[in-house]
């Protein structure tokens, strides 16, 4: 990005930077030591290799936010408070304050290739390991993972941050899928009882990852001058993602105290007329806790890293609804014809984003097109890859508001090198820009979870994820108005 206070079209707005925002306590980044110069363009080998890497982790990414969610996997007793009520909020704290330390910047994908390899551990040891040691583990290598791949955002440069966004969306959006499938497949192959699979296709994924993280050490990878950061507006965005946590938390425990209330009074038992009326309001009260965390995080973005990072906040709350629901409350079965439709929409949003970025904010429309995947109780075929397609469109596009300059950027360094992403704020300003995208994930996820346990489809009554994703996407069209109007 450049140093001129204009922000640029296709970046992160100001990524944490933005010159326009008064910052005195400015220091260097630690990352590369003084002076540090560019030692070259990257090569094709370091793009395949982020590349390779970030589809890896975003494949698993879905099951790892699902891990996060209060004792949904874990069996724990709803009353009470359980460490796994905070596990969302520990990861996103965790990843975000390992993905600060420059140090590990060079060995980002073998950090996460350890959490990966963690995480495949704890699917081989099955039901050995008690609940709270269970989640204190999993918080630890979710949290490496994800680290891991804001750590790789933060070192990548040009082509190979775009790399490192695209990849990362498309396994969001069709590598879940993919992922399934096989070990749907190894399960059946190899396994009889059925009891593996998980753990041989995650390991082989960390494997994988940690591939590429050493492909990339050896090279030594592309080094930039590092811009000043602003540490205090990085302070400031642990800070939002703490309060967001707390009031996700707090409220969450409020409206489940007021939910259980509501239970208990039906005495004689509930009608379906009643059961309709209360899970349509436990879906809109979660939602709308969800909605009030990502606004925290939204208004923490804007202010610290302008109206690109904001946009990519709010598809990240849109990823956190569009992923529980097919999870969790729809009628759902990962197919082919979900998984390459996803990962065209990822492959169009790059083309998109790369040369028409300033005409539509392309997340909107995938947002919309991919309420397909959760607004129909028994979807088609049809409706189920438009909305995957609309899914990878979306994913993509908001995790390219971290990638750099595009080819209508106004950044001439960024046309000169050819590149088509440029580095944003500085490596800090970038892991932290993503991270509040990644929390807004995972707390929102964390958040609305709890109502599939109470969803009868049969009921039908007002898809209230969907209206959540569409407030996303016009909200996300508010903020790209306002980014357009900056540049001007």
């Amino acid at each position: 990005m450049s140093d001129s206070p204009t922000p640029q079209a296709g970046s992160a707005a100001a990524s944490l930077v933005d010159p326009a925002v008064p910052a005195p306590a400015a220091q260097p980044d630690p990352a590369q030591p003084a002076p540090a110069r560019a030692r070259g363009r990257e090569s094709w080998v370091d793009v395949i290799a982020h590349l390779v890497a970030a589809v890896s982790i975003g494949s698993v990414a879905p099951f790892l936010v699902l891990f996060a969610a209060p004792a949904y996997e874990f069996g724990v007793a709803p009353d009470g408070f359980e460490l796994a009520d905070l596990a969302a909020e520990l990861v996103a704290l965790a990843c975000i304050s390992l993905a600060l330390i420059a140090q590990l910047r060079p060995f980002a994908w073998l950090v996460a290739a350890v959490g990966l390899l963690g995480f495949a551990g704890l699917y081989f040891q099955g039901d050995a390991l008690d609940g709270q040691t269970l989640t204190i583990l999993l918080v630890v290598v979710i949290s490496l993972q994800f680290a891991g791949a804001l750590l790789a955002f933060a070192r990548a440069a040009g082509r190979s941050r775009w790399a490192v966004a695209v990849g990362f969306a498309a396994g969001i959006a069709g590598g879940r899928d993919a992922v399934s499938l096989l070990v749907r497949s190894v399960r059946e192959t190899f396994f009889d009882n059925g009891q593996h699979g998980d753990d041989a296709v995650f390991a082989a994924l960390g494997v994988l990852v940690a591939i590429a993280g050493l492909v990339l050490l050896v090279r030594g990878g592309v080094r930039t001058a590092a811009p000043s950061v602003s540490w205090p507006a990085v302070h400031w965005s642990l800070g939002a993602v703490a309060v967001a946590g707390v009031v996700a938390v707090v409220l969450t425990r409020v409206w489940d105290s007021r939910l259980d209330a509501i239970t208990r009074s039906y005495i004689g038992g509930m009608s379906d007329d009643d059961a309709l009326r209360l899970q349509t309001w436990d879906q809109l009260a979660r939602v709308g806790i969800a909605a009030l965390t990502a606004a925290i995080l939204v208004v923490a973005a804007q202010r610290w890293g302008g109206p690109g990072v904001a946009r990519w906040v709010l598809v990240s709350f849109g990823t956190a609804l569009l992923v529980a629901g097919v999870q969790l409350f729809v009628p759902y079965a990962p197919g082919w014809t979900t998984a390459l439709p996803a990962v065209a929409g990822a492959v169009v949003a790059a083309v998109l984003v790369r040369y028409y970025d300033r005409i539509v904010p392309w997340e909107a429309p995938g947002l919309v097109l991919a309420t397909g995947l959760v607004v129909f109780d028994d979807p088609s075929s049809a409706a189920l890859a438009v909305g995957a397609f609309g899914f990878g469109l979306a994913v993509t596009a908001g995790a390219l508001r971290l990638a750099g300059a595009t080819r209508t950027s106004t950044n001439p360094s960024a046309d000169q090198q050819g590149s088509p992403g440029q580095a944003a704020g500085g490596p800090i300003g970038i892991a932290v820009a993503a991270g509040l995208g990644l929390a807004a994930w995972v707390l929102g996820h964390q958040v609305v979870v709890p109502a599939a346990t109470d969803t009868r489809p049969d009921l039908g009554g007002v898809d209230i994820l969907t209206f959540g994703v569409l407030l996303a996407a016009l909200v996300s069209v508010v903020f790209f108005v306002l980014e357009r109007r900056r540049v001007r």
